[in-house]
C-alpha cells in the first residue's frame, strides 16, 4: 500500500523554524541591558576594535566640511548647520559598516551571541553622543558669526541629528543597509538644500525664526523616538541581522 506523504517546501520549513525560534526564545534585550552586558563582557573599547581609523576619518571629514561651510556659507549658516549636523554620525556609521563588510567581519558576527544588529545599534547610540559633543564647538563658532544665537544653533543641530537618526533607523527596518546607506544621505541632502536653491533667503529666515521653546519641545520627542526605534531594532535582531 502506497502512502503519499506530502513534504513541506523549503519556504514552509523556514517559516516553521522561524516560528519555533520566536516562540521558544523571547528576546527581552533593551538598549540599557545590551549596553551593560556588552560593557561587562568585553568593554566598550573592544566594541570599536579595528574601526578606530574609521572614526578618526569621520572626524576629519566633518572638520573639512564645516571649514568649507564657514568659509562659503555664512549667509545661510542655519541651513548649513541643519544639513551637516548628522555628518559625523553618518560617516562614522558608513565607514565602520563598509570596512567590516569588506573584511568579512559581519559574517563572523552573524554567528556570535551579539549580532551585527546589536553592535550596530550600540555603535549608533555612541555615535549620536559623539556627534552631540562635536556639535557644541560648531554651534559656538557659528554663533560668533550670528551674534549670540548659540542655543538656537545648538538645539537646531541636535534636532537635525536625531531627526536623521530616526529616519536612518526607519530605513534600516524597511530596506537593506547597503541601500539605505546610499539613498538616505542623498535624499537628506537634496531635501535640506533644495529650498535654499529655490528660495535661499526665505528658507534661511524660517530656520532662524524657530524659537528656543519650539526646539526644546521637539528635541525630547525626537530623542524618545530614536530610543524607541533602537530598542525595537535590537528586539528584532534575528529578522534584521542581514541588514546591519
Amino acid at each position: 500500500m502506497n502512502i503519499d506523504i506530502p513534504m513541506p517546501t523549503e519556504s514552509e520549513k523556514q517559516a516553521a523554524i522561524t516560528q519555533i525560534v520566536e516562540k521558544g526564545y523571547k528576546n527581552r534585550k533593551t538598549m540599557l541591558t545590551l549596553f551593560i552586558e556588552m560593557k561587562e563582557t568585553f568593554g566598550l573599547r573592544t566594541l570599536f576594535f579595528g574601526v578606530g581609523d574609521c572614526i578618526y576619518l569621520a572626524v576629519i571629514i566633518m572638520l573639512v566640511v564645516y571649514a568649507f561651510l564657514f568659509a562659503v556659507g555664512k549667509t545661510v549658516l542655519f541651513t548649513c548647520i541643519f544639513t551637516a549636523s548628522p555628518l559625523l554620525y553618518l560617516t562614522a556609521w558608513l565607514l565602520t559598516v563598509r570596512k567590516e563588510y569588506y573584511s568579512q567581519t559581519l559574517e563572523l558576527q552573524n554567528v556570535c551571541k551579539y549580532t551585527p544588529v546589536h553592535i550596530t545599534a550600540l555603535r549608533m547610540l555612541l555615535f549620536s553622543l559623539l556627534s552631540m559633543v562635536a556639535d557644541i564647538p560648531v554651534a559656538a563658532v557659528s554663533s560668533y558669526y550670528m551674534k549670540g544665537t548659540f542655543w538656537n544653533l545648538l538645539l537646531l543641530s541636535f534636532c537635525s541629528l536625531f531627526l536623521y537618526a530616526v529616519l536612518q533607523l526607519l530605513s534600516l527596518l524597511i530596506i537593506p543597509a547597503r541601500i539605505a546607506a546610499v539613498v538616505l544621505p542623498f535624499a537628506w541632502t537634496v531635501i535640506c538644500l533644495l529650498p535654499v536653491a529655490i528660495t535661499e533667503i526665505q528658507w534661511e529666515m524660517i530656520l532662524q525664526s524657530i524659537r528656543l521653546p519650539v526646539l526644546l519641545s521637539f528635541l525630547p520627542i525626537l530623542i524618545a523616538m530614536y530610543w524607541f526605534l533602537l530598542n525595537f531594532y535590537i528586539r528584532k535582531g534575528n529578522a534584521y541581522a542581514q541588514r546591519a
